[in-house]
């Protein structure tokens, strides 16, 4: 007889080790707040590209360290959830 736990695993071939994988969380959090950072970066530059109140080119290195880290959590993510298996 199969255990709630092998049948989960039997159907999506995913264990609940994999699942519950505290490094894709936190990798996944990485990937959030990196994206979050730019996001707000972006809108500043735009706020200030319609205010007048700052120059937007002032926003052209922090965007690209931003769009970087984003980037490198991306890909962080991806490689861990291949190599490990844990997507969900």
């Amino acid at each position: 007889m199969m255990t709630k736990e092998t049948e989960r695993q039997a159907k999506t071939g995913i264990s609940k080790t994999q699942a519950d994988c505290s490094a894709r969380q936190q990798l996944w959090e990485v990937l959030l707040n990196a994206t979050s950072d730019l996001f707000f970066l972006e809108r500043e530059q735009l706020r200030a590209a319609l205010d007048g109140t700052i120059a937007p080119e002032r926003f052209g290195t922090p965007l690209q360290n931003a769009q970087s880290r984003k980037h490198q959590a991306q890909n962080a993510y991806l490689e861990h959830i291949e190599q490990h298996g844990c997507w969900e």
